[in-house]
């Protein structure tokens, strides 16, 4: 039979202070169609992000133009949705695309954070200071900047950070909402975008009276405000699939916490197999825009049986970026070419009863193992699931493996809501 495993994604790994890019010789990019690709943050020579330029939005202009690697840092994401608007992350910024004023702003990713209740986090984690409280009630917007700004008087170097650089500081830090707190080793200071970070003493990415920022794209990854599926990266020599209808991906859960459990199967269940999956480059499940996956198996154990008669059981889920191209590979490999990389193996299809949007039955022999048994996939929106029970012996039943699919469709159904 087809095995399911496939090649694992690098998951990037991120400092939170930004200081110099990286040497020539350490910096792995190059010119791609409409924009340009960098590995810095995923795996050198291998996995990367590109920043481009296309129909839906122009990134890479826009990174350009807000001052490019020395101001935003590397890209840490590929383009997702956020709040309806399509947005891609740097280490330093979320960008956020605005079809229209034809420009990217950056994301107020450390108010999204207040919001969603981290200030506690990022006080205990990232040294961050929470935002004070602001009397500004019938106030107009320029008298409100003003004032806001004025914080930045206490500390020159931090207000000549804040006003350095291109373009306008508010668009890319937003406005100060913290005064200056003493946090230890330097003084923190809070805006809608970045925290602003004097040092008392020598660190090893600054000397004393230096500042430095926090980087913002970096600890909205950290805190879970990127899904961990679009910080994967990819092959600079395969254009991303735009974003489409957004229905069961991005999901807000990991995949592998979706998947098979012992409680699922029941007693004598014995992990054998857990890992996340990835799709090789320019593979079918590439070309049609994999996000990202999970596998999971186990032995159930026969009691009182031999070896040869215990049920290998396997689940996997698969999360695409659109629905046209789960349809796509459903077709091509699920309905069609399934069980052919396997000359061995026989599969009859079965009936069965519908499972999510799609299902489909086989039932397996092996040649190779003879090992028999049943195979269930089922498509919803966004995602495919299989469920797969084998044994040399014993047979599996169909009903049964159309059980534990219908879980894992259920599951992926309710974490896409």
């Amino acid at each position: 039979m087809k095995r399911f495993t496939r090649p694992l994604l690098a998951v990037i790994a991120l400092g939170l202070v930004f200081t110099q890019p990286m040497s020539a010789a350490d910096a792995i990019e190059r010119d791609v169609a409409g924009g340009r690709w960098y590995s810095q943050t995923a795996r050198p020579g291998e996995l990367g992000f590109a920043l481009r330029d296309d129909e839906t939005a122009r990134f890479w202009s826009e990174f350009q133009r807000l001052g490019g690697v020395p101001v935003l840092g590397y890209p840490i994401s590929e383009r997702f949705e956020l709040d309806g608007f399509v947005v891609q992350a740097t280490q330093r910024v979320i960008l956020q695309w605005h079809p229209d004023r034809g420009e990217a702003m950056a994301v107020n990713v450390l108010d999204r954070l207040h919001d969603s209740g981290s200030d506690d986090w990022l006080r205990t984690v990232r040294q961050t200071p929470p935002p004070d409280r602001f009397t500004e009630g019938g106030k107009s917007w320029s008298a409100i900047v003003r004032e806001r700004q004025s914080i930045l008087d206490d500390h020159p170097t931090i207000r000549a950070m804040y006003f350095a650089g291109p373009g306008d500081p508010l668009a890319m830090h937003g406005l100060p909402t913290s005064r200056a707190v003493d946090v230890g080793n330097h003084v923190a200071l809070r805006t809608q975008r970045a925290v602003f970070q004097l040092w008392k003493e020598d660190v090893p990415w600054a000397k004393a009276g230096e500042v430095t920022l926090a980087l913002g794209g970096s600890i909205a990854l950290e805190a879970g405000l990127i899904p961990r599926t679009v910080t994967r990266g990819g092959p600079a020599d395969v254009a991303p699939v735009p974003p489409g209808p957004v229905v069961a991906w991005p999901i807000a859960i990991d995949p592998g916490e979706l998947n098979l459990t012992g409680g699922d199967l029941g007693l004598g269940a014995r992990l054998i197999d857990d890992r996340a999956i990835g799709a090789t480059p320019g593979t079918r499940l590439s070309r049609n825009g994999f996000a990202a996956g999970h596998r999971r198996g186990y032995v159930v154990e026969v009691a009182g049986g031999t070896r040869t008669r215990d049920t290998i059981v396997m689940g996997q889920i698969d999360l695409f970026r659109d629905i046209e191209g789960t349809r796509a590979f459903w077709e091509a490999d699920a309905l069609r070419q399934w069980i052919a990389d396997e000359p061995a193996a026989r599969a009859d299809r079965v009936t069965i009863a519908q499972i999510g949007d799609e299902s489909v039955g086989f039932r397996i022999v092996s040649g190779d193992i003879a090992a028999r048994g049943y195979l269930v996939m089922a498509r919803r929106a966004n995602a495919i699931v299989a469920v797969s029970m084998l044994s040399q012996e014993a047979w599996p039943t169909l009903g049964e493996t159309a059980r534990l699919a219908s879980i894992l469709e259920r599951r992926v159904r309710g974490a896409a809501r």
